[in-house]
């Protein structure tokens, strides 16, 4: 029953998230792999590892928002701050973790009280030179027994247009919406390897991977996951959530997936 309503959830997400709105028309990428743009709040401060050097692996992580109305239960029903704000506080913390790792340099779609339209945050992440995207988010169902983390990823399973878009004339341009087809491998094998860690460090089960046709995902030219960092309608998900110590081990989790991923695709001993 709990797999069915995990169902449902992914579903709801799909109408609710604004990372997931199929209602916005996407942009040409740029090619540009000179970084991140210095506009707004964006993450566009020096790393301690530059670009210019070689074997550096560039982690892009995009801190979602999440639906108002989960937002305002968050702060009055749960004792949360905003999701937003724990949403960011997780990405902050696996930054500040990665940070340490002589090769990887870190950014951020956004910072604090920043809001990217979808088109802005596909161009900021096409145009960052990264290596792979990290989405991050908080679920929320009707179902208060749902719990946990989970994590998702772009796949031509549930996307029927993708045969059509893999047999192009060649020569062709592959469309926006099927960027994320020549990386879906790596994406899940980065999707396990995070399963993997979280596991490990968390002490609980991680849900199985799951196919979604996650509407940014689709259109990142790289390797790509979206993780779901707990319910905040699930009252031991929101007590964790509420807690200093347990952000910095969620951080963590990730951040040794991460490791774990760059290890391998790299041939580096990080």
């Amino acid at each position: 029953m709990n797999r069915i309503w995990k169902i449902l959830v992914v579903l709801v997400c799909f109408l609710y998230f604004p990372v997931l709105n199929p209602g916005v028309a996407p942009p040409v990428i740029a090619q540009n792999t000179s970084g991140m743009a210095e506009s707004g709040s964006a993450d566009s401060s020096p790393e301690k590892n530059s670009t210019q050097k070689g074997g550096v692996f560039r982690v892009i992580i995009d801190p979602a928002s999440a639906p108002l109305k989960w937002q305002k239960k968050s702060q009055d029903s749960l004792s949360l701050p905003s999701a937003d704000a724990l949403t960011l506080d997780i990405a902050l913390e696996l930054r500040r973790i990665l940070r340490r790792q002589e090769g990887i340099e870190v950014l951020l779609t956004s910072q604090e009280n920043q809001r990217l339209s979808l088109d802005e945050k596909i161009e900021r992440i096409n145009t960052s030179g990264a290596d792979a995207l990290v989405c991050l988010r908080l679920n929320a169902s009707p179902n208060e027994n749902l719990k946990g983390v989970e994590i998702f990823i772009a796949s031509e399973s549930l996307d029927p247009a993708a045969s059509e878009a893999v047999h192009l004339d060649k020569g062709s341009v592959l469309p926006l919406a099927f960027a994320y087809l020549p990386f879906s491998r790596e994406s899940m094998v980065l999707a396990q390897d995070l399963a993997s860690e979280g596991e490990r460090i968390l002490q609980s089960r991680i849900s199985a991977i799951t196919p979604a046709p996650l509407y940014l995902c689709r259109r990142i030219a790289m390797p790509s996951v979206m993780i779901g960092c707990g319910y905040i309608s699930n009252a031991e998900d929101a007590n964790q959530l509420s807690k200093d110590r347990y952000i910095e081990k969620l951080g963590n989790a990730l951040a040794q997936g991460l490791i774990q991923y760059i290890r391998k695709s790299s041939g580096s001993a990080l």
